[in-house]
């Protein structure tokens, strides 16, 4: 390790703290005019970018309840987090818990912003101009999602934060510090958030334990492991796998290989950064400028390569995008203002040029407003007919229909319901199967993407299409197929059909099975989403 003044000083000079508030000032700014828009285009409701924030909601009410799962009595897991449904549960008011999600999202992404902010303007020096610090930066944040998956409702911006915690504690180990107590939580906290948090808290606990510090990464490593274990031993004595159901889901995409995870531009654009990071901190690491911060980025950069996930708003990589790309910054900022003293326009075009790697990702930020719209003119429509319709609904898309759900929710897609996620994994998605899932659960109506399936059962008698008018983003298909499952529930379907078309906002349609159908147009390309 190396007591060079430039790491061992806390935030140098006002101009580190001045560019970090401006950073926050810009980042608040952004999301108010972004929750201004998102209220308009919703008439008035609150609604997230992906319906999946809704999963975490409904698991957060069971668990109040008494029950881990989506059903009443009937245990599941469904969110591949640990710790963000338990936060939410432990808000006393059910009504609360979808604004406390939306302000727990934004306190978390602005600390993130500050800490990224920090981190980000002393690694560029006071010799790179303000203006250039300050613009630079915040193009991290935007095009890397930074802001925009706050707007989720999920645990990625909570995540975002402990992942900064880590780099700013990796940033004292490099200049012969104690790393802090918030280091060591944030590595533990860090897998409880997602799963993915391994690929920061492994390395980062390495680093530490190399150091010197390995009391404390032995500690913190037995804790959020012993967390992740107590959790998979409480879904196995259950019936459940040791992973969540979403997880399971998106094991089959690791495990096909490389050629399966990157077929999309997201993914290519996240992974040249990850490559082009990796390689600054393996540069900086043969110099011995970085003994801490170095190889935890290199190291991190391999593993979500290796296993990572990409997409779907580019919230599965933001976590990992601002650890090597800030990491990388920080590591190799000898780096990076030699080349601006030689070369600053060749320097700013290169750092710009890294950004746009990250344009597929940035769609999260972009697409938002139209996210929230699909998410209301489709999801919060499917909610509404489960609010009318006297009797269990069967969905293959899980979220809001189950939030607040008054009967029974299938899932058979898998993710909250374990017989649905077996079942799936041992045959085709056709219509045997749907029928053979429903046997015995006393579905009365179905709502589905009849494209996720090899075929829908005869007897499902078709009820009429759920359309939403484009632009489409935030859903996998534009339009829902509604069926009839049990023909003794003829009545009440009817009934609730005629009590909720006229509900419907402008923008959603529905056309009844005896009407033409409205073309479906999908919204986002690729395989169907895994869960929370």
């Amino acid at each position: 390790m190396s007591n060079d003044p430039d790491r061992t000083a806390a935030w140098s000079g006002d101009w580190v703290q001045a560019d970090s508030r401006w950073l926050v000032g810009a980042a608040a700014l952004i999301s108010v005019v972004y929750h201004g828009i998102q209220f308009v285009l919703t008439d008035g409701w609150l609604v997230f970018t992906l319906d999946d924030a809704h999963i975490h909601l409904a698991l957060a009410d069971r668990i109040a309840q008494g029950t881990y799962g989506i059903n009443p009595g009937e245990f599941a897991a469904p969110s591949s987090s640990i710790l963000w449904p338990l936060v939410l549960a432990a808000v006393p008011v059910p009504w609360l818990r979808p604004w406390t999600a939306l302000v727990l999202n934004a306190v978390c992404m602005l600390l993130a912003v500050r800490g990224i902010g920090q981190l980000g303007s002393e690694a560029l020096g006071e010799t790179i101009p303000r203006w250039v610090r300050r613009l630079g930066l915040l193009g991290l944040l935007v095009l890397g999602n930074v802001i925009g998956v706050s707007w989720t409702g999920m645990e990625h911006a909570p995540h975002g934060l402990a992942t900064v915690l880590v780099l700013q504690g990796l940033r004292r180990l490099d200049g012969d510090q104690d790393p802090g107590l918030a280091f060591w939580i944030a590595c533990v906290v860090g897998p409880w958030l997602r799963y993915e948090g391994w690929a920061v808290t492994a390395p980062a606990l390495a680093v530490a334990a190399w150091a010197g510090r390995w009391r404390g990464a032995l500690g913190a490593l037995g804790v959020a492991a012993g967390g992740v274990g107590a959790f998979s031993w409480v879904l196995s004595s259950q019936g459940n796998a040791a992973l969540p159901t979403s997880v399971m889901s998106k094991l089959g995409a690791v495990f096909s290989g490389l050629g399966g995870r990157y077929r999309s531009p997201a993914a290519w654009g996240s992974a040249l950064w990850l490559i082009g990071g990796g390689a600054v901190a393996a540069w900086t690491l043969g110099t011995g400028r970085s003994r801490a911060m170095a190889p935890a980025v290199l190291a991190g950069a391999a593993i979500h390569l290796l296993v990572g996930r990409y997409g779907w708003f580019g919230r599965y990589e933001v976590y990992i995008v601002v650890f090597v790309g800030v990491g990388a910054l920080w590591a190799g900022r000898d780096l990076l203002r030699s080349a601006w003293s030689r070369q600053r326009w060749v320097t700013a075009a290169g750092w710009l040029g890294a950004l746009l790697l990250l344009a597929a990702v940035s769609r999260g930020t972009v697409l938002a407003p139209f996210g929230v719209r699909m998410i209301h003119l489709q999801h919060a429509q499917m909610h509404r007919f489960t609010q009318v319709f006297p009797g269990n609904v069967a969905v293959n898309d899980l979220g809001w229909v189950a939030w607040k759900a008054p009967h029974r929710v299938l899932d058979l897609w898998g993710l909250g319901s374990e017989k649905a996620r077996r079942m799936r994994a041992e045959g085709p998605d056709d219509a045997d199967y749907l029928s053979r899932v429903i046997e015995g659960e006393a579905v009365g109506v179905a709502m589905i993407y009849p494209e996720w399936f090899e075929g829908v059962p005869s007897d499902w008698e078709p009820l009429g299409v759920l359309s939403a008018s484009p632009p489409h983003a935030g859903a996998k298909h534009a339009a829902v197929s509604f069926y009839l499952v049990d023909p003794g529930r003829r009545a009440a379907a009817e009934a609730a059909i005629a009590a909720w078309v006229p509900g419907l906002p402008s923008g959603a349609t529905f056309t009844r099975a005896n009407a033409p159908a409205s073309p479906d147009a999908p919204a986002e390309p690729g395989a169907p989403p895994a869960g929370g």
